[in-house]
């Protein structure tokens, strides 16, 4: 190799270098400049708050803002209906969205209040727009295990499954959701979530 060719060479994985190590450091903070943690260490702060100053704090429209802000609806939506929803056309996915986001939020909200107070946060794993926030909660003598998978979006990371023990929140949904749709049709199953009386058996 000539010498004259070397210095160029050099420049290239110079340039390789500082490419990889932005493609790294980016993701993990978001435009928001918040990493996945510390977006979770964020809206627990808005639960905590809402539980010690109110009576029902589930009923706050802010509070349930903050929840739900911080989940991904659209991604959540489309792992837990599986194969069936690219049958649907766009307007059915809304509309499958909007529904699940409803049947979510009051569960979700309930969940929270009891976890916000007794999370630990033990560390974040990241790829790309991909990331994994592994936390503790210790609630009535008991500790469980609950990992958030979050998805970098329009620089805010958001939730779109939770891993409980082991157990995906997402993957549980489809196994109901499958069920029901073999038993009776997806009409049956939107019908059943809209008034939020799905049994997952």
């Amino acid at each position: 190799m000539s010498r004259d060719r070397r210095p160029r060479l050099a420049l290239v994985f110079l340039a390789m270098a500082v490419c990889w190590t932005v493609a790294w450091v980016e993701p993990s903070a978001g435009k928001a400049g918040l990493s996945p943690i510390e977006t979770l260490k964020k809206r627990d702060a808005v639960i905590q708050k809402f539980v010690a100053s109110a009576k029902a704090p589930e009923q706050s429209p802010e509070l349930r803002k903050a929840i739900v802000e911080s989940f991904d609806f659209t991604e959540h939506s489309r792992l837990s209906l599986g194969k069936y929803w690219a049958e649907r056309t766009p307007k059915e996915q809304t509309e499958f969205v909007d529904v699940m986001r409803a049947w979510t939020e009051n569960r979700a909200v309930r969940k929270l209040l009891k976890r916000a107070e007794q999370t630990s946060y033990e560390g974040e794993e990241i790829t790309e727009s991909r990331a994994v926030v592994k936390t503790t909660v210790r609630y009535k003598g008991t500790k469980t295990s609950v990992d958030y998978k979050m998805r970098l979006a329009d620089g805010q990371w958001r939730i779109y499954d939770m891993v409980i023990d082991g157990a995906s929140v997402a993957m549980a949904n489809r196994d109901a959701f499958y069920k029901k749709i073999r038993k009776t049709s997806y009409a049956e199953l939107v019908k059943t979530l809209r008034n939020k009386t799905l049994e997952a058996s």
